[in-house]
């Protein structure tokens, strides 16, 4: 699936839940095991990526250096019902 896609579907399934949804961004980053490495220069994903949505608990141990970008942060801001300020959201997906 095409990250542009899978932000899409993301969207519709979070305004199922949400007052409001608003898609913020979508960072390049390192998936391991229950963490993430983001370098501070990190740019923009594109969005004609392959991608696979993943858990953080799911995925293998890997070592943290070399920082080698494999995924993509997926950050949404949402509204909850009776609130007024927006939260954030995010998912990680790796690419494929």
């Amino acid at each position: 699936m095409k990250l542009h896609d899978f932000i899409k579907t993301k969207e519709e399934e979070l305004n199922r839940q949400y007052r409001e949804v608003k898609f913020d961004n979508a960072a390049d980053v390192m998936l391991m095991s229950n963490g993430v490495a983001e370098m501070f220069t990190s740019g923009a994903t594109d969005l004609s990526k392959e991608v696979k949505e993943v858990k953080l608990s799911d995925l293998e141990n890997t070592k943290s250096l070399p920082h080698v970008d494999n995924g993509s942060r997926v950050v949404f801001e949402v509204k909850p019902p009776r609130k007024r300020k927006f939260t954030r959201k995010e998912f990680y997906v790796l690419w494929v």
